[in-house]
Order: C-alpha cells, then structure tokens, then sequence
C-alpha cells in the first residue's frame, strides 16, 4: 500500500474519530431516509453501532412508525428548500423507550453523483425540555393557588435584608413591579404610623422564637388605609438558631374590616334609633324572643321590667307576670284595629322571615293599670327571594370589577345589534369612549375601528367575524389588528374575535386581547433562530467542504493537516456556540431561580477568576488594582465569575498586545469591576450593539468567538438587579465595567 493512500486512511480514521466523538448527534442521509453517516452518538441511542447504520434507515432501529414518517418527511421538505433549517424533533430511546428531544440543524447537500442529501446535528435538549415543562407545571399549580386565595406572597432574606414578592402583594399595597424585590424598610414605609409598633414587635416575636407572625393592620396604599392580614414564620435558621430566612402571605381585608365598621355603626344606629322613637317599640328574633326594646315599651311593664330582658319570649313575659297576679291571662277583651304593617327578621343561618299584618289588630290586656299587648298575623319564608337578590347584587359587583381590572376588553350588542356596552378595557386599547360608539350599528361600528388601525392589518368587520363564526362554528375564529398612533409611534396589536349569544338583551359580543407583547415576542424568536442558523451554517459549510475535498483529493501531509485543523476548529466553533446557546436558553428559562445569592467579596471574586484565567502565549497576567475599601455584593459566585470571565476573555483576545488592567471600586449604586484593555476599540455604533446576540465588533474573522459571550453577560448581571456599561475610543482600547448593587 502507498504512502499517501496510507495517509488518506489516517485522515479518514481521525475524521470519523472527530464525528464519533462528538456528544451531538451527526448523521448524513439520503433521499431515501438511508444513513450514509452516523456517529456514536446517534448509535448509542438506536442501540447499536456506526457502522450498522449506514445503508439502513430509521425504521430498522425505531418501532415508532409515526416518528420514522415524521423524520423522512422533514428531510425531504429541508432537501426540497435547498436552506439550512433548525427543527426540533423528538425521538425513542431504542434501550429505554423513553422519548427524547432534539433541537436539530438540517443542512442540504448534493453528493457527488448529483443526488440529494442532508447533513444533520442534532443536540440532546430532553433534560431542558423536561425541566422546563415541570417549571411550568409547577409555576402554574402556584399561580392557581395564588389566584384562587387572592394572597400576596412574601419571603424575606434576613441576611441580605431583601424581601422578594408575587405581584398580587404588590397590587396590594399598590407597588409596580420594580418591587417585586426590595429592601425590609420599603415594606415598614409603607405601615400606618399607629400601627407600627405593634407589628414590629409581633414580627420580632416571631424571629425570637416565641410565635407565629400574626397581624391585622394598616398599611398605606396611594395615600389611602387598607387593611391587611399578614402571617408568616421563620423557615430556616442557622446552628445556633440565628433566623436566615422567614416567608408569609398578605391578605387584603379592607372589605371584611368596612363590613365589621358598618355592622357595628349599623347597631349602634339601630339603638339610637329605637331609643329615640316615642310610641313603645321592640324587635323580636325568629324564635320570638326579645332583641331590642325602647324604654316606653318597658314602662308598660313597669311592675315586672325584670321580665323585659333580651332572650324572653313575649309568651314568657305574658305567662310570668300572670303567674305574679300581675295580669290576666285572658286575653282579647278589648280589640282595636291598626293600618297594615310589614317587618322581616333574619335568622342566624340566614333565613329571612317576612311578618304581615294584614288587617291584625292589636288585642290589649288591661288589669289595674298596665296595658300589654302582641301581635297576631301570618309569616311568609322568603329566603328564596332575598338569596337571589343578594345574588344579584354581588354578582354585579363581580362582574363590575372583572370589567374594570381586566386586560381584556369587550364590546356588546343588543338585539338590532348596535352597541350597548364597552369596557373600560376597550377605551384603553382602542382609544374610542362611550360617546363615539354607543348606540351605534355594527357597520358604522366597525368603521370607527378600522379607522384606528394600520392599513396592512385592518379590521374587517364584525360581520365578517360573524360570517366566519358561523362557518366553523366548532371554534371561535379570531383576527389580528394593529393600532397605530402617528404622533406618538406607539402601536398596539389585538387579537379580536366574536360570539354569539342567545340571550333576548344581547345578540353578540366582540372580545379584544392586547397580543403586542407576544407580537414582539414572535417577532424576535424568529430573528433569533434565522440569525442562529446563519451562524450554525458558516461553520458546517467549511466542515463539509474541508471533509469533501479530503475525501476526495490527493493532498499532501501538511494540506491534510492543515484542513484536518480546520474541520476541529469548526466544529470546536459549532459546539461552542451550541452550548452558549444553551447556556442562554437555561438563564432565560429559569430568571434566576438556581442563583445561590450570598455575600461575596469582590476581592476574592476577581483574585479567583484571574488566577483560573489561562493567559494566551507571551501575555502577561492583568494588574488588579483596588480603589477605596470594596464592600460585599450579594451574587451568586458561579454566575458572577462566568460574567467576569468572559470580559476578561474578550479583553486579551481584542487585545493582541498591551497590559489588561482590572480596578476594583466602590460607586454610589454598588461596586464597579472595570476591565481595560488597549485594543483596537470601538465606534460609538459598534459600542451601543455590545450584548446582542452574535454581534461582533471584529469582522474580519481573525478573532475566535460566537458573538454570544456579553449576551450572557448582560443576562447575568440583569438577574442580579446590575448592569453592564462600556466605554471605548477607537485605536486606544476598551472598558467594559460590571457594576454589582452594594447589600441593603
């Protein structure tokens, strides 16, 4: 055998190394679905080897007919497009029959006999995808929790002094978001003066070890009282018992605390009232017995007023003074005849007793001087009717306060289908009040509408929504539209959609959700993943030619050295971007729920990182200078090294020569570590890109990166309520500073 087809063998051996060792899944096909290619990876989860692979397709290792269709067709579709696609795609364990997750990159070929190809990579996101998925789950079981109770939810770090918040504890004492954590003071701010004190020392209590934290008290909202029930307890102490952390939940009760308020004035009243009546008057209970009574009436009493006591029945009292020689029994002798009169009283459980006298009399008892009397007549139950009333009434006040708070807006038609009700959602959204629309038909209704919006994304009208409702009547069509504001700029997209109703007062109703945050959403996914696959397929372009032209040409030792060079540092590149990208989705998916915040020195932060920094050949280690006397931060030690890291990376790679110099300072706002190099700098345009994803200053491609580092930065240091500044000057060199908030 001749040298260099000895050496061909070599290089066609380290490439299949390189592919094999690989942990993402590499495989090329052909039209047919068959492998021509697969690594182990892809092996191992088929549970057999490379080269059992090739010449088979995915049916002879999967019994999931569903999937094997689904890959085949997917391929054929990218192989059709002649573009680079990213699919995710799932897949079964042939050892486990689990199913797993790939988030694939699809590159279409052309063989060297003109036939159609696909290069395939695929990355194993199932544990992210599975994480993900119970996050969700987990944070919407809370959210059903929290919605149902209507509590707001706090949990104080007692070392750091933060106490992070739901957004329902903010609405309740009336705070934006920008709270959802903040320092203990801000929450003592905002106590009633009166009743400071006592919550403080309930609350000490409670750290003291000697009870549960329980206070209803007031607390300042926009300058007005509301009334809260806040609990809580100390979670987690320390070895000798110091408390570390202590959570709770704030109820408002300001309804509960006006409704005790009016029931007590109401009584109050109610006395007053009585007393102040001349004629003698009383109030009987359900069971007849004495509630209230004036001082006439007990003056008709006046030889047995012990008798005239709240819980006496008027038969006791009657029956009693007899037994005294006081009264006769018989009763009636002397009738008079009194105007109809109606009294209702309501029982413990909430029964309501209607009494009617209807033509009654009043039967007066005279014996020596004391008249007495009692009513006759008929009761009527009429629970039912006050039940369904009050149900009204709170249903009213439900839906008025639905209406009010919801984000959702929603227009009403009555029976000749003109319009009858809008929200207050809807003025807000649209900018049209009751003046512009009600009263008016669905025609001229859906022109003022239409009028708002941008002529691209136009409203057609209520009567082509009904035309569509009525065509698919198993779900509710919906349209987008855009409401634009000339002046301003601002716009707004809604998602409008219609139903029907059966009820004689209203014959439709028009609903309108403010879909612009996931516009924008959508907008940037999908400029995300163009723009990820346009990186993904630079590097796989010159791995694929490289690996043809070595396939396919003779070359000498060195060219294959060289391209073999090439293909590692390529697909060096493709993994890298892979995991930061990776990296980027686990940051954004978790927000900062597996951060560790801990006092940490920044000393002691910047010493670690630099002594860990591996130093390109010839350069020498950054100075580390420290301004001032640094505090602690409260961060995540992980995390911030990572932040740190990558700049001081950035700085030694722009920076072919020159000293790196790291300072340490303490600011207004918290802690500054500034990192400088002597590179070639940046223009102010380049300087306000720094953090979007894949923008590099450098590009003329002698650089190595991914354009992913300072996103990661600036993800980082949001989550720890810091941020990033860079100041540059082109040809003098670079600072880029992370500033970290000081403790509270």
């Amino acid at each position: 055998m001749d040298k260099p087809h000895t050496e061909l063998i070599q290089a066609n051996a380290l490439l299949r190394k390189v592919i094999d060792e690989n942990p993402n899944i590499i495989l090329m096909k052909d039209w047919d679905g068959k492998f021509l290619i697969g690594n182990r990876a892809l092996a191992n989860l088929y549970g057999t080897t490379p080269d059992q692979l090739v010449g088979k397709d995915d049916g002879a290792f999967n019994s999931n007919a569903e999937q094997v269709a689904c890959f085949l067709e997917n391929t054929r579709a990218v192989m059709m497009q002649d573009q680079t696609q990213v699919v995710w795609e799932e897949s079964t364990d042939a050892a486990t029959g689990q199913t797993r997750y790939f988030q694939s990159t699809q590159v279409p070929l052309v063989g060297p006999d003109g036939q159609r190809q696909i290069l395939v990579i695929a990355n194993d996101v199932t544990e992210l995808k599975q994480t993900q998925q119970r996050l969700e789950e987990s944070e919407r079981r809370l959210r059903y929790v929290l919605d149902a109770t209507g509590e707001g939810i706090w949990d104080w770090d007692i070392g750091s002094g933060l106490v992070s918040h739901n957004r329902r504890w903010c609405d309740i004492v009336g705070l934006g978001d920008d709270f959802l954590q903040h320092p203990l003071n801000r929450f003592t701010g905002l106590l009633h003066p009166d009743d400071k004190e006592s919550v403080m020392v309930k609350l000490q209590a409670c750290l003291d070890g000697n009870a549960l934290y329980q206070s209803e008290h007031r607390m300042i909202k926009h300058g007005q009282v509301v009334w809260v029930r806040d609990r809580g307890d100390v979670v987690e102490r320390d070895a000798g018992g110091k408390p570390i952390r202590m959570v709770g939940s704030l109820l408002d009760i300001s309804k509960r605390k006006e409704a005790e308020l009016a029931a007590s004035n109401s009584s109050k009243l109610l006395h007053e009232a009585v007393s102040s009546i001349a004629q003698g008057f009383t109030i009987y209970d359900e069971q007849d017995r004495l509630y209230l009574c004036n001082e006439t009436y007990k003056s008709f009493y006046e030889t047995s007023r012990d008798l005239i006591v709240p819980g006496n029945t008027f038969e006791m009292i009657i029956r009693q003074g007899a037994e005294r020689g006081q009264y006769s029994e018989a009763l009636g002798h002397i009738d008079q005849w009194v105007e109809q009169r109606v009294e209702q009283h309501q029982k413990a459980d909430g029964t309501v007793i209607e009494q009617q006298l209807s033509d009654g009399r009043w039967l007066l008892i005279v014996e020596s001087r004391t008249p007495s009397g009692f009513i006759v007549g008929n009761r009527i139950d009429i629970t039912a009717r006050k039940k369904a009333q009050a149900l009204v009434c709170e249903h009213s006040a439900q839906l008025d306060a639905i209406f009010e708070l919801s984000p959702d807006a929603l227009v009403s038609f009555d029976s000749s289908k003109r319009v009858k009700y809008i929200s207050p959602a809807f003025e807000r959204l649209t900018g049209l009040c009751d003046i512009d629309v009600l009263g008016v038909d669905e025609a001229n209704f859906s022109k003022c509408l239409a009028e708002r919006c941008v002529s691209d994304a136009s409203f057609s009208g209520v009567a082509a929504l009904r035309a569509a409702q009525r065509a698919t009547p198993e779900k509710v069509p919906r349209v987008v539209i855009e409401l634009g504001d000339s002046a301003s700029g601002q716009h707004c997209v809604l998602a409008v959609s219609l139903r029907e109703s059966e009820e004689s007062g209203v014959s439709q109703i028009l609903y309108l959700r403010d879909i612009t945050h996931e516009s924008e959403v959508d907008r940037l996914k999908s400029e995300f993943l163009s723009t990820a696959a346009h990186e993904l397929r630079t590097p796989m372009a010159s791995i694929y030619g490289f690996s043809e032209v070595l396939l396919t040409q003779k070359l000498k030792a060195a060219e294959r050295k060289e391209f073999l060079t090439i293909i590692f540092q390529q697909a060096e590149l493709m993994s890298s971007i892979l995991n930061e990208l990776l990296d980027l989705a686990r940051i954004e998916a978790r927000r900062g729920k597996d951060f560790v915040i801990k006092p940490l020195l920044v000393e002691s932060l910047v010493a670690q990182v630099v002594s860990s920094f591996k130093l390109p050949k010839g350069r020498s280690a950054p100075r580390i200078t420290v301004s001032g006397t640094a505090p602690q931060v409260n961060a995540d030690p992980s995390k911030a090294a990572q932040a740190l890291l990558n700049v001081l990376s950035n700085a030694y790679k722009y920076a072919s020569q020159g000293d790196v110099l790291v300072k340490i300072k303490p600011i207004e706002d918290g802690v500054a570590i500034c990192v400088t190099d002597h590179g070639p700098g940046m223009t102010p345009d380049q300087v306000k890109r720094v953090g979007e994803r894949f923008f590099r200053a450098d590009t003329s491609g002698k650089v190595p990166g991914t354009g992913l580092g300072m996103s990661i930065v600036k993800e980082i240091m949001s989550l720890h309520h810091g941020r990033v500044d860079v100041e540059s000057t082109p040809g003098q060199g670079t600072t880029v500073t992370l500033v970290f908030p000081g403790p509270c």
